[in-house]
């Protein structure tokens, strides 16, 4: 039954009974005139740390829970709201939400990996180029989202050539750590009717890699890491010592930090959540940011070199033999950077997870700026792609065997 199915909120990643989604009142007058007085919502301000005062929230009625999932009246000023709201953190969701499959994806890195950037290049490209090669939008699924993103992250790196500010500690600055909420849309095609729309949320959750060691900051990231169907870990070559002396002599090194911890961290809260210890089901996306600064160590035939062919077309699909070559030049590139435990790590306590080489800006910033003011992504989109082949949101096939004369 429809009103028992557990979801998932999107930002708080609390998990509920759909029967129990709150509303929150319109805050305009009702029938008889009447008008709920705005109020501070405590459990919001814990949350998000919003301290605004907002029309009240309220349960609907089991009259409503069978008659309309969507909308309740409200018993103060008894007019009819549509804004439904999580019960464990009081953030509006999104209007699909309940509708549509929700796909929360972690992304967790160490201080200076350069998440920021990658996740505002990633993004942007997944609503452009990306998106065109295959027919998908992808839209902000709330005004958070959509402030959030141009005015922090869109606008900083595209508009004015600024590197984004660096993710803050939850501990810090709560907002800082909202998700980011997407709603990502493709078309499958079917067998009688042509193509028809698949729709998903896309939660993104960007943390800090320090968040991950003590106290109450690892209680709260362990509820955004278990509940996360993909995890995309980026790990910074730079901070590796052997990759360090083998990058440009030009190149800016970032401060030391070890990388192969941020790993191990998410791992531990993952495994720590279960009763048995056996792999981990989320698929893991490993992925090696700054590569352009590594180049001249890669063959002139290496995967890393070049960009995937994605040409806009009804059969359209991630390539998963591309795939592979990236992760197996990766896995190379390990060792040559002596850093193969990395692998070792993660063979035995993954399901599926796959290593990617990755440039959100191309070339090394000056000045904490976009250099020449050109974004020159590289492989940007390759861990996004995969998780959502492995989550069905994508096609992903294999290339054709040629036959042999």
């Amino acid at each position: 039954m429809m009103l028992f199915r557990r979801l998932t909120c999107p930002y708080c990643y609390g998990r509920f009974l759909q029967r129990n989604i709150e509303f929150r009142c319109t805050g305009r007058p009702g029938p008889d005139g009447h008008t709920c007085a705005p109020v501070v919502d405590r459990l919001l301000q814990r949350h998000a740390g919003n301290a605004t005062e907002l029309p009240p929230t309220f349960r609907r009625s089991l009259w409503h829970q069978v008659r309309d999932r969507h909308r309740a009246t409200c018993p103060g000023c008894r007019r009819e709201s549509p804004n439904r709201i999580c019960p464990r953190c009081h953030s509006r969701l999104p209007v699909r939400f309940g509708k549509i499959a929700n796909r929360m994806i972690a992304m967790v890195g160490a201080r200076e990996s350069g998440k920021s950037v990658y996740l505002t290049v990633l993004l942007h490209e997944m609503r452009n180029q990306v998106g065109q090669a295959f027919n998908a939008s992808m839209s902000e699924a709330d005004d958070h989202t959509r402030s959030r993103f141009k005015a922090d992250f869109e606008r900083a790196v595209y508009e004015n050539g600024e590197l984004p500010r660096a993710t803050s500690s939850a501990g810090q600055n709560y907002d800082r750590v909202t998700p980011l909420v997407f709603e990502f849309t493709t078309r499958r095609r079917t067998r009688f009717r042509g193509t028809r729309p698949v729709l998903n949320l896309l939660s993104f959750f960007d943390t800090a890699g320090e968040d991950l060691t003590t106290g109450d900051s690892v209680e709260y990231h362990t509820r955004y890491l278990t509940s996360a169907d993909g995890i995309i870990v980026l790990l910074d070559p730079l901070q590796m010592p052997q990759a360090r002396r083998l990058a440009h002599a030009d190149v800016r090194p970032p401060t030391m930090s070890d990388q192969e911890a941020v790993l191990h961290r998410v791992t531990e809260l993952l495994q720590g959540a279960g009763d048995v210890v056996e792999p981990i089901r989320a698929p893991l996306a490993v992925a090696f940011t700054k590569i352009d600064t590594l180049e001249h160590q890669l063959g002139e035939t290496s995967p890393l070199r070049k960009e995937p062919e994605y040409a806009p077309s009804a059969d359209v699909a991630f390539d998963l033999d591309d795939a592979d070559e990236v992760h197996v030049e990766v896995r190379r590139l390990l060792n040559t950077w002596e850093s193969g435990s990395i692998d070792r790590y993660v063979q035995p306590r993954y399901r599926s997870f796959r290593y990617f080489g990755v440039s959100a800006l191309g070339a090394e910033p000056q000045d904490n700026r976009v250099r020449d003011g050109r974004v020159r992504p590289r492989r940007v989109s390759d861990p996004l792609l995969w998780l959502l082949s492995e989550f069905g949101a994508v096609p992903a096939r294999r290339r054709p065997v040629e036959a042999e004369e």
